[in-house]
């Protein structure tokens, strides 16, 4: 914080690189420009970090105050999202906007995955899970404090060995659950007579 000289083609964004950026605590969702003690406009930092848009970066004059509040709303996606992170979310948005913010699901989405939605329930003051269909209705609006899960197929990254000396067909072999090292190499062929086992 404090006061910065700039050029006068400058905007807000080269102010808040100026500025070394936004806290950890701080709003990039709900900039605000105050001008002779008016607040003129508001600024979303995250169209210009997701969509790489300057439509609403607003242009500075000598004087202007960038006030950044703290955040209000968050939401934690993990799993098969482009970006698994936290987000700052806008009262009113829905699932499906969580999951632009995070770049939509990867190649990794299986054909039949569940969207796990986790969210407190205030009169109960527990969670609750709910599971939604990932390629239909999300239009269930955020709840701060929501955590969304989607499965991958990480857990079936495809697993390899190398056999090399004397075997008969030495490489790369696939290791399937519950191999043992003779399974391995009696897919290759087996030993050679020059080996020693």
């Amino acid at each position: 914080p404090g006061k910065y000289v700039l050029s006068g083609l400058s905007s807000i964004t080269n102010a808040l690189f100026m500025s070394g950026g936004v806290n950890e605590k701080g709003s990039l969702r709900n900039i605000q420009i105050i001008r002779n003690n008016k607040t003129i406009a508001t600024y979303d930092f995250y169209t210009f970090l997701t969509k790489g848009s300057l439509e609403t970066n607003e242009q500075l004059q000598d004087g202007d105050v960038i006030f950044i509040p703290f955040y209000e709303n968050t939401v934690q996606l993990g799993g098969a999202f482009k970006r698994p992170d936290k987000y700052e979310f806008i009262q009113g948005e829905t699932i499906q906007d969580a999951v632009a913010l995070a770049g939509g699901f990867n190649s990794e989405v299986m054909p039949d995955a569940r969207l796990e939605l986790s969210s407190v329930d205030r009169e109960l003051s527990k969670r609750k899970i709910t599971y939604l269909n990932p390629f239909e209705d999300l239009n269930t609006e955020l709840i701060n404090g929501d955590v969304i899960n989607i499965s991958s197929t990480s857990g079936l990254t495809p697993q390899t060995i190398e056999l090399s000396g004397e075997v008969v067909n030495p490489g790369a072999y696939s290791i399937q659950t519950g191999d043992t090292i003779l399974d391995i190499i009696n897919r290759a062929g087996g030993y050679t007579e020059e080996a020693y086992f």
